[in-house]
């Protein structure tokens, strides 16, 4: 009897850590929807285009009303901060079109980041250009380079969750641009990929998206506890377990 409570103690410990951080990835060569794969949750606001996975590449196409989104999301529940170091997520994409509307600092492709305070950091993909966005309509820093005419790997990197924290982005692993641009946008804790914003439209193309801001899974060997929980228990009804013995 004392060998079972121990095991359930053990499993019940197991179960009830906390959930840590940890890098997911979705790739599209896996043939499967983000959503599919999860973790992602598709946000689709088209009412003409849905997302398309096809040769080992996932298509995002938003109309040119501006008031559509497509993009996919894990929040809330579903993210977890690692304890040290910076935030971040990685894509490599290539843009096909895409326009915004203007006087608003918008882009057909939004890569960020959202936190319990309602603060974000956010890397936006446009034709040609990228920039890192402060508040609602301003650009912090911003780059010229090749977005639309080959794939290249994007990362967003957040050094911390305050107002005007450091903010990095990266295109093929050089960093491009740095700004103190962690700003207040509402909303909860996140990781966002795609057309996030009802003010632009565009066509973009997507191998592959990793981040450091999801849940662990519950640890297998959780599960493999409650097996030995089970069969420790059934051993002790026949007589033969180790604890029947005057084990543990």
């Amino acid at each position: 009897m004392k060998c079972i409570r121990i095991a359930l103690l053990l499993h019940a410990a197991l179960l009830a850590n906390p959930a840590a951080a940890a890098v997911i990835s979705w790739n599209a060569a896996g043939g499967l929807l983000p959503d599919q794969a999860g973790p992602w949750a598709l946000s689709d606001g088209s009412t003409v285009h849905d997302p398309v996975l096809s040769a080992g590449v996932l298509t995002l196409t938003t109309e040119a009303d501006y008031s559509r989104q497509m993009y996919y999301g894990i929040s809330d529940a579903g993210v977890a901060f690692p304890a040290s170091g910076s935030y971040w997520i990685e894509a490599t994409l290539k843009l096909g079109y895409g326009a915004s509307a203007a006087g608003w600092w918008r882009a057909p492709v939004v890569v960020g980041i959202g936190f319990d305070n309602g603060n974000f950091a956010t890397l936006e993909i446009a034709s040609d250009s990228i920039w890192i966005r402060n508040g609602n309509n301003s650009i912090s820093a911003s780059a010229t380079v090749d977005t639309d005419d080959m794939f290249h790997t994007y990362r967003l990197e957040v050094d911390g969750q305050a107002d005007g924290d450091q903010v990095r982005a990266y295109q093929d692993g050089v960093e491009l641009l740095a700004a103190s641009s962690v700003f207040y946008n509402g909303g909860t804790r996140s990781a966002f990929w795609g057309d996030a914003t009802i003010l632009s439209y565009g066509s973009s193309e997507w191998l592959a998206v990793s981040t450091n801001v999801a849940v662990v899974p519950v640890p297998a060997a959780a599960w493999l506890m409650g097996s030995a929980v089970v069969a420790l228990m059934g051993a002790r009804r026949r007589g033969t377990g180790a604890c029947s013995a005057g084990g543990i």
